[in-house]
């Protein structure tokens, strides 16, 4: 399994600037995608802060979201993981309320192919990923070559 990790897009950054939304786009769309396509990557992490602002999205910034990042990882077959950042929720001391579930549907009810996760830490050791999220699941990961098995998780008490 080939894996690409990106973190802090920032979409919709400094009050949704068109030119810098533009600039952004033009990276993935000549840079990054046709890299993914060339090296073979099947799997694509991303480690928080997918939006800009915590308070609101536009929706000029949610369709291109949509249009020219979220879908293009559907088109070139990339299985897509998020991960919600701080600037992704709407408040600072819990996920209920962030822009991924809002934009792409909550876990489990996911309307395109990205799978999002909860922040939290992730260690790797003896070939397995300890994964322990904020809202207080623990998960014992086993990477394959193609995919991850969840060998065992559990809510930890009082979270």
């Amino acid at each position: 399994m080939k894996i690409a990790i990106i973190t802090d897009t920032h979409f919709g950054a400094r009050n949704d600037n068109a030119n810098f939304n533009e600039y952004f786009f033009k990276f993935y769309e000549n840079l990054f995608f046709p890299t993914l396509i060339e090296r073979g990557i099947t799997t694509c992490i991303h480690m928080g802060d997918v939006m800009d602002r915590r308070k609101y999205v536009s929706y000029k910034t949610a369709t291109d979201f949509r249009k020219r990042f979220i879908d293009k990882f559907v088109e070139i077959g990339v299985d897509l993981h998020l991960i919600v950042g701080n600037h992704d929720t709407y408040y600072k001391n819990t996920n209920e309320i962030n822009s991924l579930y809002e934009l792409l549907g909550g876990p489990g009810e996911e309307k395109y192919s990205a799978k999002m996760f909860a922040p939290g830490t992730t260690i790797y050791a003896d070939g397995m990923l300890y994964c322990y999220t904020y809202d207080g699941d623990f998960g014992l990961i086993q990477p394959k070559d193609t995919s991850f098995e969840l060998i065992s998780s559990f809510k930890v008490p009082g979270k």
